[in-house]
């Protein structure tokens, strides 16, 4: 059996489909004169050849058409390699239709609409046509499941390999595969995009971290050329027209189903170092739901291609999208919140999301990957639209309670009391509430037994922060009630 080269489907005025160039001209598959014969249509199939249609003849309804000579031949068909090289076709032709590669019923349903109009002139039944069209679901779904053995790795396969994990574009958190990066509309997005684009086209460092530089496309769908370079100089470039070498840029693509994958292959196979793709945003590039299809199979559907090919081919590919409103309510797992089903962050490699307030600048990044450990960090937007980097969450945590600890009162009248008493100051709760007011004119506590959990409460903090050891009263005897403070450094 050979495989199917080309098929093209004729009417008798001319060509509706037609694929390749088997025999140079217009080619139709037909079979017998009854529906046990058309099965040849699947395998040993006859062709008709469309040679002249320059005669005037009427079909068997009476209409004028034009009569053609036709010549006839046999050959062999794959039937899987026809439905694929006809949805080849039928995407590079309509490219945005509904249509979808394995949609195996619609391809059959096609065809049988163009079978049934291309032999009209010949007076095949309609009946005969119902009896191929149905001849041809059951051959299509036997073939496809008995024609590809499923491919194994064995035991011995894993045991006597070393297999290479994915590389880091970015150290840490992202890695070659298939990226979701998801926030809300409007929060900077496409400055965070672009300058990780440019980062990892000349080496720099993204947010402190380490890339490795390769060639980048940047498939802005959204924006302009213009909006481009006024974005430039916002992203820490030198000027407008300061466009890194490394750096391609689309403003159109192709949906995943209807040739995307194809475009995307071709830039990678037409570079020397592809390491980054970023679409922005996924929505321009997925297709639309088949009739009757739910949305966590038309997602699986779009976003299995890509991964596949980041995967195939070790690039990442960063995939941008928005999320939805909380709608007051708190959400446990911060993904919940992408729009779209779970299908869309289920088959990516790792997740990026950014979350906070809307008018907040500082938002909290969370990256959490299959091949990474999860990392927390704050961002912060500048006036000038960037994003830049202020520590991871534990970082930013540990500032905050420092920053909140100097603040306090109570240290500060510590730190003030201290040098006054050469370094060494013993007092109850209740004598250094007094003092304090004496001092700063406010009572830091209401009662003593407040201050007592206070000052208990900051006694790691003050040895941590500023050397201050405090020891606690013990309850017993004279002085069980009395807290002490010294700081060495004033007592030597």
């Amino acid at each position: 059996m050979t495989d199917l080269i080309c098929v093209s489907i004729t009417d008798c005025n001319g060509v509706i489909i037609e694929l390749g160039d088997m025999m140079n001209a217009r080619d139709f598959l037909i079979a017998g004169e009854s529906p046990q014969e058309y099965v040849a249509f699947l395998r040993e199939c006859e062709y008709i050849q469309v040679v002249d249609g320059a005669e005037e003849s009427t079909d068997v309804q009476g209409r004028p058409c034009r009569k053609t000579t036709l010549k006839t031949g046999k050959f062999a068909v794959n039937t899987r390699v026809f439905l694929d090289k006809f949805t080849a076709w039928y995407l590079l032709k309509r490219n945005g239709k509904d249509w979808y590669a394995d949609n195996k019923p619609a391809a059959a349903a096609w065809v049988k609409q163009r079978i049934q109009a291309a032999l009209l002139p010949f007076g095949i039944p309609q009946k005969d046509m119902t009896a191929l069209y149905q001849l041809l679901l059951v051959h299509c779904a036997a073939f496809d499941a008995t024609s590809e053995s499923l491919a194994v790795v064995t035991s011995a396969d894993l045991n006597g390999r070393m297999y290479a994990r994915p590389p880091f574009i970015v150290d840490g958190f992202l890695c070659a595969g298939l990226t979701l990066l998801a926030a809300p509309p409007k929060t900077g997005k496409s400055f965070l995009a672009l300058d990780l684009a440019c980062c990892v086209a000349e080496g720099k460092p993204f947010w402190g971290f380490d890339t490795v530089q390769g060639d980048v496309l940047y498939c802005d769908l959204e924006g302009t050329e213009w909006r481009t370079q006024e974005r430039f100089p916002a992203v820490g470039r030198k000027s407008k027209q300061d466009c890194p070498a490394s750096l391609s840029l689309a403003y159109k693509a192709a949906p995943v189903d209807a040739g995307l994958i194809g475009q995307l292959d071709g830039w990678i196979a037409s570079v020397k170092n592809p390491r980054l793709i970023i679409l922005d945003t996924l929505a321009h590039v997925k297709g639309r739901a088949a009739r009757g299809e739910d949305a966590y199979t038309a997602d699986t559907r779009f976003m299995k291609p890509l991964h596949d090919l980041a995967v195939d081919k070790g690039v990442a590919i960063l995939a941008i999208t928005h999320t939805r409103k909380a709608n007051g309510f708190v959400l446990d797992d911060p993904f919940d919140a992408v729009i779209g089903s779970t299908a869309q962050y289920g088959n990516s490699d790792a997740g990026w999301i950014i979350g906070g307030k809307r008018d907040d600048d500082k938002k909290q990044f969370t990256a959490v990957g299959r091949d990474f450990e999860p990392v927390s960090f704050e961002i912060e937007r500048s006036k000038g639209g960037r994003w830049v980097f202020n520590g991871t969450m534990d970082d930013v945590q540990e500032r905050n309670q420092r920053d909140e600890y100097k603040r306090d009162a109570v240290v500060v009248f510590i730190k003030q009391q201290l040098p006054k008493c050469g370094g060494r100051w013993t007092c109850t709760a209740q004598q250094f509430i007094n003092e304090a007011a004496t001092v700063t004119g406010e009572y830091l506590a209401t009662d003593a037994t407040r201050m007592s959990k206070r000052l208990r409460d900051l006694a790691p903090l003050l040895l941590k922060n500023d050397g201050i050891v405090l020891r606690l009263p013990d309850g017993g005897g004279k002085h069980g009630r009395e807290f002490t403070f010294e700081q060495p450094a004033f007592t030597d």
